[in-house]
């Protein structure tokens, strides 16, 4: 009797949790297409004993993001840190929630503390870049940026990063690192490097990436 008891137990654990990981992806479908009522509407679905799971919490804290409702986010935040402190990301949400609430120097302090526990996830100096960006701390900008592009592919960070107003302080660093990578890259590869390609040009490609370099003086 017992036996059977604890193998039923086990089965409707199982079925439970599929039903969960259902819910839990049609909400992430929902989320990428921008309806985040629908999404909430599928994570009410979930048994409450598994609501409080990181997966599911993370996503809560995704649709208050999405709305703007930085207080929730960073109430959900805390939630997710206190319940998986493991989790990079819940110190991500924590921070990124602080930064969205006008806390910048906060959400710094709060990455600073953690960063070296996680010393291979890049988006986490990356986030410490761009808050020492807002922060008028460019030294330090810079340092956190050249970290995160060698936690990850340097050119996914760089793109990334040329495209954020929160880090125009580093632009200027980041589009002569990609110079200096694409001349190499040229140069091993056998094909012309850019700045010799055309004979009129007067200004080669490192000089016109080391003349925008003013442009990290300029916050968002």
């Amino acid at each position: 009797m017992d036996v059977g008891f604890k193998k039923t137990r086990q089965t409707d654990l199982s079925m439970q949790n599929d039903i969960c990981n259902y819910h839990l992806n049609s909400a992430r479908g929902w989320i990428e297409l921008g309806n985040c009522i629908e999404a909430s509407n599928e994570l009410e679905k979930i048994v409450p004993s598994l609501r409080t799971h990181p997966d599911i919490l993370e996503l809560r804290w995704q649709i208050y993001a999405n709305g703007q409702l930085w207080t929730a986010a960073f109430e959900m935040a805390l939630a997710i840190c206190e319940i998986a402190p493991e989790r990079p990301s819940a110190w991500v949400c924590q921070a990124e929630s602080l930064s969205r609430r006008g806390q910048v120097s906060r959400a710094r302090d709060v990455l600073l503390g953690i960063v070296n526990r996680f010393s291979n996830i890049a988006v986490i100096p990356y986030k410490l870049a761009s808050y020492s960006s807002m922060l008028n701390l460019a030294g330090e900008a810079r340092e956190w940026i050249e970290r995160a592009m060698v936690c990850r592919d340097f050119r996914e960070i760089a793109h990334q990063a040329l495209q954020d107003p929160s880090l125009t302080k580093v632009r200027g660093l980041i589009q002569l690192r990609l110079a200096r990578i694409t001349n190499a890259e040229a140069l091993f590869s056998g094909t012309p490097m850019p700045e010799l390609v055309g004979q009129n040009r007067s200004r080669s490609v490192f000089e016109t990436n080391l003349s925008v370099s003013s442009d990290a003086n300029r916050l968002r």
